[in-house]
């Protein structure tokens, strides 16, 4: 454990040395002895985690400070006084007048504390697999600790955001604790390799570097180098920087036991299964889901390779191929593989498979696409055979019926990561064909062209459109009246970007006319029988568009057939009264997360409000006018002018902070600053006054009710991995306790947080409570299960847990 901080015997000042210890922060004392007083200065400043030391970053997490100059007669009974208080960043500083705006300082000190310790934690999935030794302030304490048990330690402190870090030898640090990994046989420390990253440079060929020239990179072209970048984007260790020279750099974290796109020759889907006919590959598909759905195929043993992920490998277990040994004595040649061990209760040799060459294995898609750095390509075949085919079935459209699965708007944003090819071909759809473009618009098109034609498509006709990938590449995208193909130019045998692939000519020489080969042919449309499940179909399309036009202009009111009407009125083609109810059901089952839960949506707006009115930071109003921006959504329409003015003051005041330079220039902007926060709170008030605290009756009751308020709660400022583990989390309540100082009582915060592989995600503030504590023979997390356990009406489980004693 960590040294107590040294305390000054003044209450007030004691109660702000333990609030800043619980949030992990450093806290250092200075006691000067004079004649008639004695004088304490109370230093508390953020812990700079390791990952940013020696960073433009780290100097300015190092700046933020707050100092307390505390003094205390030595009469009787004189108490202790606040004399001087003083908040510093590393440009400015500003005075605390109040003992309230000290304490709200301190905690929002430990709120900027937490969050960049949870940035530069490592993941539970970091830790080494395997066995680790416990030392002590350099002195070994314990041995084989289980992996699994520091993995939770590991999610643990994230969740508190308490600085924890993983040094070069894959150790956990973390205070004066150090949990070593072992190896299996001899069970002493290993060295292990540092962490990677891979490093794509304009699209081509992948390069491992050290994590640590990465952040560099990252840093510099954040910090010192912006001037020579043109556009950037950054979050968990994942980054994209486009420079003004042109150069375009890719950066991610290298996964354990994945290696990049190093091998120039890559397998095709025929090579890895081998000699497979129909009758085998349908009873594969009916014996495996993954298979059927296409995230999986059968893979020969002499063609499986360590890395790839095999499904129902031992005892019906998903496993990851760790070696594989040829065979080939006379007779039968035979392959032998054993499996990476995911604990210690793994064994090597006691699970290992013997598989002759021709068995297949069920080998998933993603891992293989890994391994190889890039998705599986088919063999190549004649230009005239793959733009001929066509898998839309007959008598259905493009938007119904394109294969593959779904691209999100979101995965567009990186291209590289959704599309695994650099050329294409264009198809475009035209009375139930697919043909090539005119010769002077050409046929050949490259990733970047592809993914911005889909977030066009997407943007312009949002809640219609669709796009898909299929399995051998091929991207469809169709608005219901247009649609296109893109098919991988690899695909096509003896292609060439100057040909056209359709009748084999030279764009330089072929004209502008259109193709006269290039397309595929028109299916036989059956019988119009039953046209009641199109109409019916055409219906839910259409009434999902216009409940996307009514929620994309924040309409909370109730969706009558007056309001319909009228928020409908200036569309080109305006719904008609038969299609309302439908249209009100779209609308119910398209409600977005902040107005499913309006309470936990203002709980977050008038936490940024808190934030704001501590720092006055450009950031904390930015992050103000986000959060201004949805609140509507969650608020009655009487109140939307009101709203938007807020955010519209608050916004331009972080323009004026943002830009001024003169002295008067900055007095004026934070003086407008103040005045846009209390314009929010009021206006976050107005549609929620129950947001001003978070109270124990508030809590969510139910896993989905958790998920709601989840989904509400970080619908703002919350990443795209997290909303996604939203969904795939588990619910629970998590009830963090500590005793106080002089023990009487203990320290309860009760926060609702949905867990996942990369944390806890709360579902609003936590609530803080101080209840007696009633047995002196328990510790703080027994007292509190004793005093709040029959107290709670919850249907998910509840976790107690101990803070770390002051």
């Amino acid at each position: 454990m960590a040294a107590e901080p040294q305390k000054t015997g003044i209450k007030n000042a004691d109660e702000l040395i333990t609030l800043a210890t619980a949030y992990g922060l450093t806290v250092t004392v200075e006691t000067t002895d004079r004649e008639t007083l004695t004088s304490y200065v109370v230093r508390i400043a953020i812990p700079v985690p390791v990952a940013y030391a020696g960073t433009e970053l780290g100097r300015a997490i190092a700046g933020e400070t707050m100092t307390l100059l505390w003094t205390k007669a030595k009469k009787k009974g004189a108490r202790g006084c606040l004399v001087d208080a003083t908040r510093w960043s590393a440009t400015d500083h500003r005075k605390v007048r109040t003992l309230r705006d000290v304490t709200a300082a301190v905690e929002n000190l430990g709120r900027d504390s937490t969050k960049y310790a949870r940035d530069a934690a490592p993941l539970p999935d970091d830790v080494v697999d395997a066995p680790h030794a416990l030392y002590i302030d350099g002195e070994l304490r314990k041995e084989g600790i289980p992996a699994e048990r520091v993995r939770t330690f590991v999610s643990n402190r994230r969740f508190r955001g308490l600085v924890t870090h993983q040094d070069d030898d894959q150790a956990i640090v973390c205070d004066n604790r150090r949990y070593v990994p072992q190896s299996q046989a001899a069970g002493t420390p290993t060295p292990a390799e540092e962490r990677k990253h891979v490093r794509i440079v304009n699209g081509g060929t992948p390069e491992v570097i050290p994590t640590r020239a990465a952040l560099a990179e990252i840093n510099h072209a954040m910090m010192d180098g912006k001037r020579d970048v043109r556009e950037m984007s950054e979050g968990r260790g994942n980054a994209r920087i486009v420079y003004r020279d042109g150069r375009t750099v890719e950066l991610r974290p290298l996964e354990k036991g994945h290696t990049p796109a190093v091998q120039e020759q890559r397998p095709t889907v025929q090579e890895l299964t081998g000699p497979i006919d129909d009758a085998l590959l349908a009873s594969y598909a009916e014996m495996y889901a993954a298979v059927a759905d296409g995230t999986a195929i059968p893979v020969r043993a002499d063609m499986v390779r360590p890395g790839m992920n095999v499904i129902a490998a031992v005892r019906l277990e998903d496993r990851t191929v760790g070696t594989v040994t040829h065979h080939n004595d006379p007779g039968t040649p035979w392959v032998r593989i054993t499996w990476t061990t995911r604990d210690h209760s793994d064994s090597v040799m006691g699970d290992l498979r013997v598989f002759p060459h021709d068995h297949h294995l069920m080998v998933t898609v993603g891992s293989i696409a890994r391994l190889y750095g890039a998705s599986l390509i088919p063999a190549a075949r004649p230009a005239a055979e793959i733009l001929a085919a066509d898998p839309i079935p007959a008598g259905t459209s493009v938007l119904e019926g394109m294969p593959g699965r779904e691209i999100a708007r979101e995965e567009l944003r990186t291209p590289r990561d959704v599309l695994a090819h650099t050329d294409y071909v264009v198809q475009l759809r035209d009375s139930g064909a697919w043909i090539l473009p005119n010769h002077d618009d050409r046929a050949d098109i490259t990733r970047g062209g592809v993914a911005m034609v889909q977030r066009g498509m997407i943007d312009n006709a949002h809640g219609r459109a669709r796009t898909t990938l299929d399995t051998d590449g091929t991207v469809y995208a169709s608005n219901g009246r247009q649609a296109a193909r893109y098919i991988p130019a690899a695909l096509v045998a003896d292609y060439s970007a100057d040909f056209c692939p359709g009748c084999d000519t030279p764009y330089a020489t072929n004209g502008d006319g259109p193709c006269t080969g290039g397309s595929s042919t028109v299916k036989e449309q059956p019988a119009p029988a039953a046209p009641a499940p199109a109409d019916e179909a055409k219906t839910r399309r259409r009434a999902a568009g216009f409940a996307a036009k009514w929620w994309a202009e924040q309409h909370t009111e109730e969706p009558t057939n007056e309001a319909l009407r009228t928020v409908f009125a200036n569309c080109m083609k305006p719904p008609r009264p038969e299609l309302y109810p439908a249209i009100r059901e779209a609308i119910a089952a398209e409600m977005p997360p902040a107005a499913a839960a309006p309470l936990f949506t203002a709980l977050a707006a008038y936490e940024a409000v808190s934030d704001a009115s501590l720092s006055e930071s450009p950031r904390d109003l930015h992050t103000l006018a986000c959060h201004l921006e949805t609140l509507p959504l969650a608020a009655p329409a009487s109140l939307h002018m009101e709203l938007r003015a807020a955010r519209d003051a608050a916004e331009e005041a972080w323009e004026s902070l943002r830009t001024a330079e003169g002295l008067t220039s900055r007095t004026a902007a934070r003086d407008k600053a103040r005045a846009a926060i209390e314009q929010a709170r009021a206006a976050v008030l107005a549609v929620e006054p129950r947001a001003k605290q978070m109270r124990g009756t508030y809590v969510p009751a139910t896993a989905e009710e958790i998920r709601t308020a989840a989904r509400a709660y970080m619908a703002t400022m919350g990443t795209p991995d997290e909303r996604a583990a939203i969904e795939t989390g588990t619910p629970s309540v998590r009830v963090d306790c500590r005793k106080t100082l002089k023990g009487e009582h203990v320290f309860v915060r009760i926060t609702a947080v949905v867990d996942s592989p990369i944390g806890r995600i709360p579902a609003h503030p936590p609530v803080t409570l101080h209840i007696p504590r009633q047995d002196g023979r328990l510790n703080a997390a027994d007292n509190a299960r004793k005093a709040l356990d029959n107290r709670f009406r919850v249907d998910v489980p509840v976790e107690y847990a101990g803070l770390r004693q002051a």
